[in-house]
C-alpha cells in the first residue's frame, strides 16, 4: 500500500507540472503519457526512486508513435540500455535488441548520451542530452532529449533551456 501511494504521488506531481499548451501533437501527448506509465512500470520493475526515474525517461522516449509498437520486452531492453548509457562516459553508444529479452517484434535501437552539463537552477545536478534511435516493424524514429540526475541517483526529463552544457 505504501509503495502504491508513492507511485500515485509521483504521478500526481508529474501531472501537476504539465503545461497542457506545450502538448501540440499526439506524439507529445504520447510522450507525456508514456513518461507517466514508464514511471509506474519502472517503479514496479526497478523499485524505488531510481527505477521510477529511469522508467519516466524511457516511458517518455517510447511514448511517441513508434514507441507504441514496442512490447514489454522491447521496453525493458530499451530501459536497460538507457540505464547503462547514463552510467557510461558521454558519447558511449549502447545498443539494444528486444529479441535478447524474448521479444518477437524485431525491434532494436541504440541509446547515446551526447553532452554533459548541469541544471541552471540546481547546479549540483549533472545533466545529459541524449539521442535515442528506435527501429520497429519497418519504421524508424530518432528522439532527442535532456535528463538530469537528482542527488538520490534518479533521472528526470528537462527542457534544453534548463541545462548549461560544458
Amino acid at each position: 500500500m505504501k509503495k502504491t501511494m508513492k507511485v500515485i504521488s509521483i504521478i500526481t506531481l508529474m501531472l501537476g507540472s504539465l503545461n497542457v499548451f506545450a502538448l501540440d501533437s499526439k506524439s507529445d501527448a504520447g510522450t507525456v503519457i508514456g513518461g507517466v506509465v514508464g514511471g509506474v512500470v519502472g517503479n514496479q520493475i526497478g523499485g524505488g526512486v531510481i527505477g521510477t526515474g529511469i522508467g519516466i525517461i524511457a516511458g517518455a522516449v517510447i511514448g511517441s508513435s513508434i514507441g507504441k509498437s514496442l512490447d514489454r520486452m522491447d521496453q525493458q531492453a530499451l530501459q536497460d540500455a538507457q540505464r547503462d548509457a547514463l552510467r557510461r562516459p558521454v558519447g558511449s553508444v549502447v545498443e539494444w535488441d528486444g529479441a535478447r529479452y524474448g521479444s518477437r517484434t524485431g525491434s532494436y535501437g541504440r541509446f547515446t548520451t551526447t553532452r554533459n552539463g548541469y541544471h541552471r537552477s540546481r547546479q549540483n545536478e549533472t545533466c545529459r542530452s541524449y539521442r535515442n534511435e528506435i527501429h520497429s516493424r519497418g519504421r524508424s524514429e530518432v528522439r532527442t532529449g535532456n535528463t538530469c540526475q537528482r542527488y538520490d541517483g534518479s533521472w528526470y526529463e528537462v527542457r534544453n533551456s534548463e541545462v548549461a552544457y560544458y
